[in-house]
């Protein structure tokens, strides 16, 4: 599943705070964040069909407004 795929089955009550954390984590040590997505079953190698980016960098992209 994607990044955004994955956000969604975060319970709504937690999912800010969660999403904040992810983000931190994958600017700060990738290697964790490789780790925790490889445990909950997100495909860091998933791409969009229309511009070819990966989800996880088009999502790094909307975390910090870009």
């Amino acid at each position: 599943m994607t990044i955004y795929e994955y956000i969604e089955t975060i319970d709504e009550e937690e999912r800010d705070e969660m999403v904040a954390t992810l983000y931190a984590i994958s600017q700060d040590d990738w290697e964790d964040f490789e780790s925790y997505a490889i445990e909950n079953g997100i495909d860091l190698t998933a791409t969009d069909p229309v511009t070819g980016e990966y989800f996880t960098v088009l999502w790094g992209w909307d975390m910090c407004g870009d």
